[in-house]
């Protein structure tokens, strides 16, 4: 080969195995190489046979490169869609999505140039001048521990993987390297790409530029995501421990006797049965809740109209006993299916260990023990 070869190229295939696919099947695919002579070309794919060529061994940070792939598919549509016709007057006969004439008597055949219907998508395309932003490690395990905070940049304040929260959207997690590259690329998630070195000389101010990240977005992109790491959105949503996941302890829920005729709707939290230190099983409480809306707040007084009808009370006292054993001027009250917090508010009325509080705004959900 090193005496008669004049081109040398290479078959490589694809980790499949690596990948969160179902797919089993490797691709494959010949790669010309380049670069020195036929001797050095073909010690290079020598060396490395059988061997995994990491992406930044082909390319690097801030080069220009070419996306090869194939576009989504659409089917078969009609003329207008595929072509982007005008549509004709709304009084023409036949039909309006279509061409209004197709070509000359003679010559007697409809030419090539024509806008027809036909297969949308699906079609082999090349991408030119994408600029790489990022190439990124996958997981690694460093000194026993497990790195992933491959989307760190230096202005960020909390170490995060390059994953958004829930993964991206029909493909999954991705733990090995990756490109990030700035645009769009064609195709589906999951559908092979072929990257490419630029076959033109850049001179372009645009692709000379040096890109330094400063922020990366690792929301959720599932719905309007917030926060970026899970322990972000844990530590926005104030939670504290829960002791037992199906539900309250034992010993926690006891029957109300103050103009209570229900005792299932209704529980007092006992702070004797907890040992110090006590661990406050309550519910979510989200900070959002300060910020109410309209209908934020229709919704409360609907139901406070319907606790207050249970206990026979008016709509603005409530009867609670107070849980001395837990922080201090905090009332609670639990109910079959929530939990009224009280905090800093002045008693209205004291009549029997019995205390009278304006009733508050924000019913925290709690789901009841199976």
């Amino acid at each position: 080969m090193k005496k008669y070869c004049q081109v040398i190229r290479v078959i490589a295939h694809t980790q499949m195995r690596l990948l969160p696919l179902r797919q089993k099947k490797a691709h494959l695919m010949e790669i010309q190489v380049n670069g020195g002579t036929v001797a050095e070309k073909l010690d290079w794919a020598r060396e490395r046979l059988e061997q995994q060529v990491p992406v930044n061994q082909v390319f690097g940070q801030d080069e220009m490169i070419d996306v090869i792939g194939v576009t989504k598919g659409k089917g078969y549509k009609g003329v207008t869609s595929r072509w982007h016709t005008k549509k004709l007057p709304r009084k023409t006969h036949r039909g309006l999505r279509k061409v209004a004439c197709i070509g000359a008597w003679h010559p007697a055949r409809v030419a090539f140039s024509v806008a027809r219907a036909g297969q949308k998508g699906y079609h082999h395309r090349t991408e030119i001048n994408k600029k790489i932003y990022k190439i990124g490690q996958g997981y690694l395990i460093k000194d026993g521990k497990l790195i992933k905070n491959n989307a760190s940049t230096d202005y960020d304040l909390s170490d995060k993987s390059i994953n958004p929260l829930g993964g991206f959207v029909h493909y999954g997690e991705v733990t090995n390297d990756f490109v990030m590259l700035k645009g769009c690329v064609v195709g589906t998630k999951k559908r092979v790409l072929t990257l490419r070195k630029s076959l033109l000389v850049q001179t372009k101010r645009r692709a000379l530029e040096k890109i330094d990240l400063k922020f990366i977005d690792t929301t959720s992109k599932f719905g309007h995501g917030r926060f970026q790491t899970v322990e972000e959105k844990k530590a926005f949503m104030v939670r504290p421990r829960n002791p037992r996941a199906g539900g309250w302890p034992p010993g926690v829920l006891s029957s109300c006797q103050h103009r209570v005729s229900d005792p299932i709707r209704v529980g007092v939290l006992v702070p004797s049965c907890f040992p110090p230190p006590l661990t406050l099983p309550a519910v979510s409480l989200h900070r959002d809740h300060l910020r109410r809306t309209e209908l934020q707040k229709k919704k409360e007084l609907n139901t406070r109209s319907r606790l207050c009808g249970w206990w026979d009370l008016s709509k603005n006292s409530f009867p609670v006993i107070p849980a001395s054993g837990f922080v201090s001027q905090s009332w609670l009250l639990c109910c079959g299916h929530g939990v009224l917090e009280f905090s800093e508010m002045v008693p209205l009325a004291s009549q029997q260990n019995v205390l009278s509080f304006a009733l508050p705004a924000v019913l925290f959900t709690w789901p009841r023990a199976r």
